[in-house]
């Protein structure tokens, strides 16, 4: 038997097709070690070496050093979403500040380039508090929220902005949230594993769905419609235009949450 593989994976619904891949899908002589995090998290994870693999968002891919992304695979969306959201009961240029969700640093970034470049606004920021998102926002504040907490929140507000929506509205290219990246000490027979087995999820979305029946955070045709018909796990050309446009927007930001990714990729 040789040694494990650990992995790093996020939390949320979107993920889904990756982990009923690792989980039931993994082949190969390695053991599997698997931890489930926020975004943010994952790239910790990753730049202290606890991991082998980690699910990174996309804002982070400047920070990371003796990296490779890995698999033609990610977390992606051309148009609506649905959990990367701007709530606010007043329109967007009338918002003085916005509380942004700490989960994740690729939809913070994400609001602060459509607020500069697409909605032309200049609102003030601040850290989303824990559980902040269930106190009530004044007329002129808005609510950055991101993941699963975001399907108890629809139907309250009078604006609800999508961001990948807005992406799409603003470039006409898909937004790319998270991509695999493999830390200096991940293997090629490693990646190629991993790569099986988020595929092996990946085409078996309805059966991934019917098995976590119980333990979703929706109902289970909602999920399946969410899974098949708002999330794209292929990083094809036009996503990586995407990617490449969005890493180029971050670097103009007053204060650039990560420079543009340097990563190379592995050749599967």
């Amino acid at each position: 038997m040789l040694g494990a593989q650990r992995i790093s994976l996020v939390s949320y619904l979107n993920t889904l097709p990756f982990l009923y891949g690792l989980q039931h899908g993994w082949e190969g002589g390695y053991t599997l070690s698997l931890r489930q995090e926020v975004p943010a998290e994952c790239v910790g994870t990753l730049l202290r070496g606890e991991v082998d693999f980690a699910l990174v968002p996309v804002a982070a891919l400047g920070e990371l050093r003796d990296v490779h992304r890995i698999t033609n695979l990610c977390i992606g969306a051309s148009g609506r979403v649905d959990t990367v959201v701007l709530l606010s009961h007043s329109p967007v240029q009338r918002l003085r500040k916005i509380y942004l969700d700490p989960d994740s640093r690729t939809s913070v970034a994400l609001v602060q380039v459509l607020c500069r470049h697409h909605w032309q606004v200049s609102p003030a920021y601040e850290a989303l508090p824990p559980h902040g998102y269930e106190l009530p926002l004044h007329p002129e504040e808005g609510m950055l929220l991101i993941g699963n907490k975001v399907f108890g929140q629809r139907g309250f507000y009078a604006y609800e902005y999508d961001l990948a929506e807005e992406w799409w509205a603003f470039t006409g290219l898909p937004f790319v949230f998270a991509v695999w990246m493999a830390g200096e000490r991940a293997s090629k027979e490693g990646a190629l594993l991993l790569d099986r087995a988020l595929q092996w999820g990946v085409d078996r979305i309805e059966e991934a769905v019917e098995s976590e029946a119980t333990r979703l955070p929706i109902a289970k045709e909602a999920a399946l419609e969410y899974l098949t018909q708002r999330i794209e796990y292929r990083l094809d050309e036009a996503k990586l235009r995407g990617l490449e446009l969005f890493q180029s927007l971050i670097g103009e930001l007053p204060q650039p949450l990560a420079p543009g990714c340097s990563a190379t990729p592995f050749n599967l």
